[in-house]
């Protein structure tokens, strides 16, 4: 559910996991908490939709490393890499 108190608008989420796919579905939190395109204007001079085509182009690689960032107490090398290859 979206809008406001008086508009409200249901958005259906399995098309959309759908088109996307599971692997690009997983790696949207981390994208988000790593852009900030959920509160900030832009990172690393992107804006939020370019921010988004990046997270729609990215390769297997890349999204694996979105998607498993979470799982150490400290990221390693190969993610930091990654998510450093993602925002630049």
């Amino acid at each position: 559910m979206t809008g406001s108190a008086t508009t409200h608008q249901t958005i259906k989420l399995q098309p959309v996991v759908e088109a996307l796919g599971s692997a690009k579905t997983a790696a949207i939190p981390a994208s988000h908490a790593l852009t900030g395109t959920d509160n900030t204007d832009s990172v690393s001079a992107k804006g939020k939709l370019t921010c988004w085509k990046e997270c729609e182009e990215a390769n297997a690689s890349i999204l694996r490393i979105l998607t498993n960032r979470d799982k150490d107490e400290k990221p390693n090398e190969e993610t930091l890499d990654g998510i450093e290859q993602f925002v630049s």
